[in-house]
């Protein structure tokens, strides 16, 4: 329904998001499975010779592993998320945008919504110069032609997202 919306004009880029041994790390057009555990530099040159970008998702967030909390801030990455929906304060963000421009590294807006009513809240809007396809976005991306976007998921929806998930671990659905 989505997709007719927008008159079928939704690209979607094929990624994958690694558990490192330090934390999160996003492979933009990466469509081969990268194995979780490997150091957070070995996971980047896997990204990189696998033609992707590597993006630091949530790099503040020491409850949500954010990398850098717990990696060397050189680490050599493509880009940073920048406005995670998310965060209960925004100063994690701030962080990330003080990272972001320090390094010159892409800007990213994510909503990292696991429930349909919050996707979108955050997102990254991206100048392809009409190159409206997976490439022209990965090539905006890494020539920093993107903006982080959006807003924050309000508290009292965040609180619920998390209420349910915990009674649905709890319960699980019975097999009929």
């Amino acid at each position: 329904r989505l997709a007719r919306s927008y008159g079928g004009n939704i690209i979607v880029v094929p990624s994958i998001e690694i558990s490192s041994d330090k934390g999160h790390i996003l492979g933009l057009g990466v469509d081969e499975i990268i194995p979780k555990g490997l150091s957070a530099v070995e996971t980047v040159d896997r990204i990189h010779d696998a033609g992707g970008l590597a993006i630091v998702p949530h790099p503040f967030s020491y409850y949500r592993h954010g990398l850098f909390c717990n990696v060397d801030k050189n680490l050599v990455v493509d880009g940073v998320e920048t406005k995670n929906a998310r965060y209960i304060f925004g100063y994690s963000n701030k962080q990330a945008e003080t990272l972001a421009y320090n390094k010159r590294l892409a800007t990213l807006g994510a909503s990292d919504s696991h429930f349909l009513k919050s996707v979108g809240d955050a997102f990254t809007e991206v100048n392809t110069k009409g190159d409206d396809s997976v490439d022209g976005i990965l090539k905006a991306i890494k020539h920093r032609r993107c903006k982080a976007m959006g807003h924050r998921t309000s508290n009292f929806l965040i609180a619920k997202e998390v209420f349910v998930k915990k009674v649905l671990r709890r319960y699980p659905k019975r097999d009929e």
